[in-house]
């Protein structure tokens, strides 16, 4: 599984960007989160496999 995180100044450029990865194979992972100081809107974001594998899982 890949992860990265999508990070804007606003809320509108941070769906863009969101809406972009989507069309990529991306998926939302949690909500948004917002940083005050500098302001920045940030979006977790998966693609591939979401279900982490478990140590020790033989499948």
């Amino acid at each position: 599984m890949e992860y990265t995180i999508a990070t804007k100044d606003s809320l509108e450029e941070l769906r863009v960007a969101v809406n972009e990865l989507m069309q990529e194979g991306w998926k939302t992972s949690g909500g948004v989160s917002y940083c005050s100081a500098p302001p920045s809107f940030s979006q977790a974001m998966t693609k591939g496999n979401n279900m982490p594998k478990i140590i020790g899982d033989k499948r």
